[in-house]
């Protein structure tokens, strides 16, 4: 179980500096701080980039730092922020966040082992060695994992650099049972709805330089093979939105994977 009581804005707060590429991590230990502020870590000294960022999110989404002059400070207060919702205007009383700005080669190592866990459909990175929160990964999902070659692991980063929705549906281990599937592809089911077609075409443009037309990550699409991974749109006539929801979070070498429940096996 996790430690933090989130909220719908502290959710909302973290899928949009996800939105931004704004890494940070959530710290589950809670001494002097009560539970409904969520923790996050921020590397220092910041990037220009990172700098440039945090910028951006500071004036075009929440001022939810009390120092605008250095708005990646501590906070421990209660905020009224103002935020568009379907179309409406409304106002939310939330507790927020505290920022740990942690140091450089501390955040990297934490971002490296990270533990991926999936609430409320949002995918929330946690520092491993301050998460009570167990990996809930199945054996043969972690054997699956562990077998990913290079070039499996170069195509899903890609999709995760695009925040695309995919699923890793991979029944055997690299190399294991033929019956079961080719075992040296990687099987990938994207969503075919939204944004989702054009940004894992940026994602496969990205990787290998020949996405094909957008039509190809559409619903309806063909099969397609190429290299060693093998992309549908389309599984078993199931529903990819309810399926997605029941993933799970991998890390592998630095890299989350969303790897497809064991139980939504048809």
């Amino acid at each position: 179980m996790m430690n933090v009581k989130l909220n719908a804005m502290h959710l909302h707060i973290l899928e949009l500096l996800k939105q931004l590429d704004i890494r940070c991590l959530i710290d589950d230990q809670y001494q002097d701080v009560r539970q409904d502020y969520m923790q996050l870590w921020l590397p220092q000294p910041l990037t220009e980039t990172e700098f440039k960022l945090l910028e951006k999110f500071h004036k075009k989404h929440y001022a939810i730092w009390s120092n605008t002059e250095h708005p990646w400070g501590n906070v421990k207060r209660d905020l009224e922020l103002e935020h568009m919702d379907a179309g409406s205007y409304s106002k939310t009383k939330a507790t927020l966040v505290m920022i740990r700005m942690t140091e450089r080669l501390e955040f990297e190592q934490a971002w490296q082992q990270r533990i991926g866990v999936v609430y409320n459909d949002s995918d929330l990175d946690f520092v491993a060695s301050r998460c009570d929160q167990p990996a809930q990964i199945d054996p043969q999902s972690q054997a699956i994992a562990n077998s990913f070659s290079d070039d499996w692991l170069k195509t899903v980063a890609a999709l995760e650099l695009f925040n695309t929705r995919y699923l890793v549906y991979n029944k055997v281990v690299r190399g294991g049972d033929m019956v079961l599937g080719d075992s040296s592809l990687l099987h990938l089911w994207l969503d075919p709805d939204g944004d989702n077609p054009k940004q894992t075409r940026k994602a496969i443009d990205h990787n290998t330089g020949n996405p094909g037309g957008i039509a190809n990550y559409k619903r309806g699409a063909r099969t397609i093979k190429q290299g060693k991974c093998l992309r549908k749109t389309e599984l078993n006539g199931r529903d990819f939105a309810e399926v997605y929801q029941r993933r799970q979070r991998i890390n592998i070498n630095g890299v989350m994977i969303s790897m497809m429940n064991p139980e939504d096996f048809g």
